[in-house]
This record gives structure tokens, C-alpha cells and sequence, in this order.
């Protein structure tokens, strides 16, 4: 991304979830559906739209961001 930050690791969360890369096998079986950004840019875009973000803004995301999806 270019940036000079630096990561910060801090302990997961307990009900983290552990598979980070799903399975997309079903999705282009059932739904013929295909990712259209790569992992890589799709970071970059990521990274870029919470850059955007006045530094308040980021304080005020909602508390779903921390919890974990459901089924």
C-alpha cells in the first residue's frame, strides 16, 4: 500500500474466527459466482476506503464490526 504504519498484534478475540479464507467452491457451483476484484487489489481498495475515513469516523463504527457473523 505504500504506507510507512506499522502493525500493531493484539490477542483475538476468544470467538474469533479461525478460517480466514472461505470456501467458494459452492457459490461457483450453485450460483456461478466468481470473485471480480483479486486478493491483492481488493486490500489495497480496503485499505484506502478506511484511509479516507476522517480519524473520528473510525471510533464511531458500529459494534457489529466486532462481532462475529451468523449462519
Amino acid at each position: 500500500t505504500g504506507t510507512q504504519q506499522k502493525i500493531i498484534y493484539k490477542p483475538l478475540p476468544t470467538d474469533d474466527p479461525k478460517q480466514r479464507q472461505p470456501d467458494i467452491t459452492k457459490a461457483k457451483q450453485l450460483l456461478g459466482w466468481q470473485p471480480t476484484v483479486n486478493r491483492a487489489d481488493g486490500l489495497k481498495i480496503t485499505y484506502e476506503y478506511f484511509k479516507s475515513l476522517p480519524q473520528e469516523e473510525l471510533y464511531k463504527l458500529p459494534k457489529e464490526f466486532a462481532k462475529p457473523l451468523k449462519n
